[in-house]
């Protein structure tokens, strides 16, 4: 692997109500049993360093030529270098801080834990992910990427039981569902209106 930057440190909110981002994503958690390992992760950004962040992103994609979306599957030797660039970037600032949950899907236990409801082992896996990682006195918006659930109140209780478990510690804003847009998926926002004290 090329030389990274080392000097990598977490974020520490400086002022009470430090508002956060928190982009979420999971791979393969719906795969074949021949690929057994399931990624739940999430970067997260400062809400005040977001627009340095995307404007990086977007001077990297205008200097390697990186047309439209980009993710590890286009990844080809002659892009090899804008995604190398990327890496950098993501390493090299300290603003940016990213978390992930691996775990192996066969050695899930849902007729134990969950009833025999997998949906709802992911969901708990998925706070899982979150909940060790969200700081004191912080707010933040998390974003998932749209499911189509069988239950359709999994992101509502999510997002209820993070703020039980958080009281005192985080604030989450109240929620808002955004569906699919034209055919492509849009997140799943936690947050909007103003800031509120948690549920006792």
């Amino acid at each position: 692997m090329r030389n990274a930057p080392s000097n990598r440190t977490h974020h520490t909110p400086s002022r009470r109500g430090y508002e956060v981002n928190v982009y979420c994503d999971e791979s393969r958690h719906t795969s074949d049993p021949s690929q057994p390992y399931m990624v739940i992760g999430a970067t997260s950004c400062p809400r005040d360093h977001k627009r340095r962040v995307v404007h990086q992103i977007h001077s990297l994609k205008a200097r390697f030529d990186a047309q439209g979306e980009f993710g590890w599957k286009r990844l080809s030797p002659n892009r090899r270098e804008f995604y190398w660039a990327l890496i950098d970037l993501f390493a090299g600032d300290p603003a940016l801080e990213f978390r992930a949950l691996v775990c192996n899907r066969n050695h899930l236990d849902h007729d134990t834990y969950n009833h025999g409801d997998g949906e709802l082992g992911f969901y708990k896996l998925y706070y899982q992910m979150l909940v060790h990682w969200l700081k004191p006195q912080c707010t933040y918006y998390i974003y998932l990427d749209w499911q189509q659930n069988r239950a359709q109140h999994r992101f509502r209780d999510l997002k209820h039981i993070l703020a039980r478990r958080l009281t005192g510690r985080a604030r989450l804003h109240r929620e808002r569902e955004l569906p699919p847009e034209r055919g492509r998926t849009r997140p799943i926002l936690f947050a909007a209106g103003p800031p509120h004290p948690l549920d006792p």
